[in-house]
C-alpha cells in the first residue's frame, strides 16, 4: 500500500512539473558571438519574463528541436506568454532581437488568449531578423494583431521561416465594439514599415473576422518574395473582409514569386477576398510573378489575384474557381482605385449574380488591361478557347525567355521557376511503374 501510495504521489509531481512553466535561463549573453542559446521551451518562458533585456538588439539561436506541447496546460490554459507581453497586453515591448533558428523545429506551441492582442511566438518585434526555423502544429487564438510568429512586426526581417500544420484562430465573430486593427496573420498580423518575407511558408487554417492573410495580415510599406500560403479559411462572418492568400491588406507594398493555394468556402459571407490579396489599398501595391490556385467564394468583391483595389498586377495568373453575389473576377474582383493589369491569365469557374469578369468584374474605376487571357466559364465573347491557351502565340507581348515557360499544346504557361505539370505528370507515372515494378521482383 506504502508502495503504490508513493508511486501516485510521484506520477502527480510529475504532472504538476510538466503542467509548471519554470523559466530558466538559457546559455548564452545575448551578443553576437555569444548568443543566447535557447534549446528547451523554459528558455522561451525565461525570455518572456525578461523583455526588457531584449529592449536593445539581443542574438538567439535555436539549438535544437523542442517539443512544447506541455504548453497548453499553462496559465490556467491560456499557454504560452508572449515574449514581450509581460507587463502591458496593450503596449507591448519592441522586442529587438536577431534569431538564427538553425533550421530546428518548435512544435505543439500552444496560446488561447481569448482577449489577447499582439498574440504570437513574439508579441512585437522591431529592427529585427527572424530566421531558418520552423513552426508546426500549433495553436494561437486571441482577437487582434495576430500571427504565429509575431502579432506585430516593425522593419524587421522573415527568411526561410515556416509555420506548418498550424491554427490561427480569430476569438470573435463580430467586430462590433471591437474597432478595427484585427490583423490576422499566418505568420505576422501586422506588419510595416520595410518588413520583408522572403522564402517564408505557411500552411493551415485561419478563421475569424477582420483583415488576415496566409503570410501577413496587414501589410504597410512591406515585401514578399519567393513565399508559399497553403491556406484553408474557415468560419468567417459577414464582417469579415480583406482577405488574401499571401496578404489580406495590402497597401504600398510588393509582392513577387509567391504562390497562393487558398481554399476559402463560405458562402455569401466576407467581401474583398483575392487568392494572393484581399484589399489592394494603394495604387503603389505591385504584385508581380504571382499565382492562386484553388477555390474563392464570398458575398462580393471577389477575385483570382486581388478581391478589392488597385496598384499594379504584371505576369500572373490565377486558376481558381470563384463565386460571390456581385464584382467577380478571375484576376481583380472591384477596381476601387486605378489599376494597371498586364500580361495575366486566368483559368477555372465563375459564378456571380451580376458583374463579374474574366480579367476584372467590377471596374468601377477605369483599369488599364494589355494582353491578357482568361478562359473563366461559362462567360463568353473576350475568351479564348482552352486550346488557344495552349498555344504560346495567344500570348502576344509576354516574356518567354527570361519570365514564362509553356509547352506547346500540353499545357498552359507557367513561372521558369516553377515544375511544369507535364513533368510533375512523367515524375508521378514514373513512380508509379518504377514501385510497381519493385513489388514484383
Amino acid at each position: 500500500m506504502t508502495h503504490n501510495r508513493a508511486a501516485f504521489l510521484f506520477v502527480c509531481l510529475t504532472f504538476c512539473c510538466l503542467a509548471e512553466n519554470k523559466p530558466i535561463a538559457p546559455d548564452g549573453s545575448g551578443t553576437k558571438t555569444n548568443p543566447y542559446k535557447i534549446s528547451r521551451i523554459e528558455n522561451f518562458v525565461w525570455l518572456s519574463e525578461n523583455p526588457s533585456l531584449l529592449s536593445e538588439l539581443s542574438y538567439l539561436s535555436l539549438e535544437n528541436d523542442i517539443d512544447a506541447s506541455e504548453t497548453a496546460n499553462w496559465n490556467d490554459e491560456t499557454g504560452f506568454t508572449p515574449i514581450g507581453l509581460l507587463d502591458n497586453p496593450n503596449i507591448p515591448y519592441d522586442v529587438k532581437v536577431d534569431f538564427d533558428g538553425k533550421g530546428n523545429t518548435i512544435s505543439g506551441l500552444y496560446i488561447n488568449r481569448l482577449d489577447g492582442k499582439h498574440v504570437g511566438l513574439f508579441a512585437s518585434i522591431k529592427d529585427s531578423n527572424i530566421s531558418n526555423f520552423i513552426i508546426s502544429n500549433s495553436f494561437f487564438s486571441g482577437y487582434r494583431q495576430m500571427g504565429a510568429i509575431a502579432g506585430n512586426a516593425e522593419s524587421s526581417k522573415f527568411k526561410n521561416c515556416i509555420v506548418a500544420n498550424s491554427d490561427i484562430i480569430c476569438s470573435v465573430t463580430n467586430i462590433s465594439g471591437f474597432g478595427t486593427h484585427v490583423w490576422i496573420g499566418g505568420l505576422v498580423g501586422n506588419s510595416k514599415d520595410g518588413t520583408v518575407f522572403e522564402n517564408c511558408e505557411f500552411s493551415g487554417r485561419i478563421s475569424g473576422v477582420g483583415e488576415f492573410g496566409g503570410i501577413a495580415g496587414y501589410a504597410k510599406k512591406s515585401k514578399f518574395s519567393d513565399s508559399v500560403s497553403k491556406v484553408e479559411f474557415v468560419d468567417f462572418s459577414s464582417d469579415a473582409y480583406a482577405i488574401g492568400g499571401i496578404v489580406g491588406n495590402s497597401i504600398d507594398s510588393k509582392i513577387l514569386r509567391c504562390v497562393s493555394e487558398i481554399n476559402c468556402f463560405n458562402s455569401t459571407n466576407g467581401y474583398g477576398i483575392g487568392g494572393v490579396a484581399g484589399f489592394a489599398s494603394i495604387n503603389e501595391t505591385e504584385i508581380k510573378c504571382s499565382c492562386a490556385r484553388g477555390q474563392v467564394s464570398g458575398n462580393y468583391s471577389i477575385g483570382g489575384i486581388i478581391g478589392d483595389g488597385g496598384g499594379l498586377i504584371e505576369n500572373c495568373y490565377a486558376r481558381c474557381g470563384l463565386s460571390g453575389n456581385w464584382g467577380v473576377g478571375g484576376i481583380i474582383g472591384t477596381v476601387a482605385s486605378f489599376c494597371t493589369v498586364s500580361n495575366c491569365y486566368s483559368l477555372g469557374d465563375i459564378s456571380a449574380e451580376y458583374d463579374l469578369g474574366g480579367i476584372v468584374g467590377n471596374d468601377y474605376y477605369q483599369s488599364e488591361i494589355t494582353n491578357c487571357v482568361h478562359s473563366l466559364r461559362p462567360l463568353s465573347g473576350w475568351e479564348s478557347s482552352r486550346i488557344e491557351m495552349k498555344n504560346p502565340s495567344t500570348y502576344i507581348g509576354w516574356d518567354f525567355d527570361t519570365i514564362w515557360n509553356i509547352n506547346d499544346g500540353e499545357g498552359y504557361p507557367y513561372f521558369q521557376w516553377e515544375v511544369p505539370e507535364p513533368m510533375l505528370a512523367n515524375l508521378l507515372l514514373a513512380f508509379l511503374f518504377s514501385f510497381a515494378y519493385l513489388r514484383k521482383q
